[in-house]
């Protein structure tokens, strides 16, 4: 990260977007199989990606992901939500490359805790964290 790129508290009525692939929404909502984490276990990038409000728009996010061929869609959820899922905490972690690289984003931000049995929980504990992403994230912008 650069000097000016610091993470910062995230005030709790602030947003997170998340894009999601098209095959993973379905009646307006985001299929449980969207959350999961991401990298590699034990490592401080490890989490669910999420862009910060203070510093990317829906659009933004929507045009981020490098698969050009897949079609996505952005869904939100307020940062102060977070916390009411089980084991879950939103965390800053802008991502600097070095200057001019495309992949520099200052606005994005972990969501860490675990999602899946790989990350030592057990299915219904799983199942149960899903569940409430589900309800917890809106479709802000369709695929």
């Amino acid at each position: 990260m650069s000097d000016d790129w610091y993470p910062e508290e995230l005030p709790t009525h602030h947003y997170l977007y998340k894009f999601v692939k098209e095959k993973l929404i379905r009646d307006g909502e985001v299929l449980a199989e969207a959350f999961h984490n991401v990298e590699v276990i034990g490592e401080p990038s490890y989490g669910m990606s999420t862009d910060w409000s203070k510093y990317s728009s829906p659009d933004e996010t929507k045009n981020r992901p490098a698969d050009k061929t897949a079609r996505y869609g952005v869904a939100r959820i307020q940062v102060g939500d977070v916390g009411i899922v089980n084991y879950q905490k939103a965390v800053h972690d802008p991502l600097f490359h070095g200057r001019n690289n495309r992949q520099n984003n200052r606005s994005h931000t972990n969501i860490v805790g675990p999602k899946s049995t790989k990350d030592g929980i057990d299915k219904p504990t799983r199942d149960l964290i899903r569940l409430k992403f589900v309800d917890l994230f809106e479709i802000i912008l369709e695929p």
